[in-house]
């Protein structure tokens, strides 16, 4: 029987799961039995007491001497999500802990998280970085003695190498790929044109959408925010006035989806976003049925295409039946008005237009 010596545990450079749970805090020591494929664990109780526990190898999963990832020059994303206030992480293979400058810690699976560099990390990219900051510096404006523009540039410790500033900032910008797992859906109602610049939006980094009032613009908002959430992805909706946001909201809340989406900005609008919360959520299930069948979602989302098509011809064909019409009514209008000496001349079937 091989039985090894008891190792005492280091927090720091060690990771301890039992059956599925971080033990590493509670764990005072461990050691191995090979010929019986054992792991002893010894806990230290809430009275100073150890007392050493027997485990079947294939429940106890012990790493050590982890790869240190700080955090300086790059950011960590937890399924996507960027992780707060995160300094390091230490990557014990399958499981990452991830700390944060608070000292909280937790654990997770090393395949949820994703490290992204900083583009600032490169000189070029960085100086001009430092360059658009001094002009922000000189020609922002100023409230209450305060460069508000300065103020921005100078919270940015981080640029994402994957961001739109990184690739402006680089001068090298790349189209998004589209997702071919992913049918665009159009729930608040659209038109071609709504449907090309909502395609243009989820199929590209940069979109610009414009258009006079009244021409939809809100409502191809709605449909770009419907499949973002789809795809479980986050949307800021931000404007330089706040009738803007609020006008999305209130579209929100008038086809009854607002709980999605929470003010933000000043402290008095997270407040009352919170005051306000209603436990009661809406029924779900049906709508994740509805999206899981993407062959259903991507024929109708040709059949619309054609629909929406057949409908511009239409629109084009009626304006035109009008035009002809009025062009008609004035004509008749002025045939009346004319003074005729003798008979009209009469013209056959065969007579050509040019002719006439």
């Amino acid at each position: 029987m091989i039985i090894g010596e008891a190792v005492t545990l280091n927090i720091d450079s060690n990771l301890i799961f039992i059956k599925g749970e971080d033990k590493t805090a509670s764990v005072e020591s461990y050691r191995y039995d090979q010929s019986r494929r054992m792991v002893y664990i010894t806990y230290e109780s809430n009275y100073g007491r150890l007392k050493e526990y027997p485990y079947s190898s294939a429940n106890v999963y012990i790493s050590k001497n982890p790869k240190i990832i700080a955090l300086d020059e790059r950011i960590a994303l937890k399924n996507g999500t960027f992780l707060s206030g995160a300094i390091k992480i230490q990557h014990f293979g399958q499981y990452c802990r991830v700390i944060y400058k608070t000292d909280y810690q937790e654990v997770v699976r090393a395949s949820e998280i994703q490290i992204v560099e900083s583009a600032l990390r490169i000189k070029a990219t960085k100086d001009r970085f430092e360059y658009l900051k001094q002009i922000a510096e000189k020609t922002g404006l100023v409230v209450n003695g305060s460069n508000i523009l300065a103020k921005s540039y100078a919270r940015i410790g981080i640029v994402r190498e994957d961001s739109v500033l990184a690739a402006f900032l680089s001068g090298k910008y790349e189209e998004k790929k589209t997702t071919a797992s992913a049918p665009i859906v159009y729930p608040f109602g659209f038109n071609l044109s709504q449907k090309k610049a909502i395609d243009n939006a989820l199929n590209h980094r940069i979109s610009i959408i414009e258009g006079p009032p009244g021409t939809g613009k809100t409502q191809t908002i709605l449909n770009i925010i419907a499949n973002a959430v789809m795809r479980g992805e986050s949307v800021a909706v931000v404007s330089s006035n706040n009738s803007a946001t609020a006008n999305v909201l209130e579209k929100l809340k008038k086809y009854g989806v607002d709980f999605v989406a929470a003010p933000l900005g000043n402290s008095a609008n997270k407040e009352a976003f919170i005051e306000s919360q209603n436990p009661d959520l809406p029924d779900m299930s049906k709508w994740k049925e509805e999206a899981n069948d993407l062959t259903v979602m991507r024929r109708d989302e040709l059949s619309l295409h054609g629909m929406l098509n057949l409908q511009n011809e239409l629109s084009a064909i009626t304006e035109e039946q009008s035009t002809l019409e009025k062009e008609y009514a004035h004509f008749t209008d002025y045939y009346k008005t004319l003074v005729f000496q003798g008979n009209l001349p009469r013209f056959s079937d065969r007579t050509s237009a040019a002719k006439i």
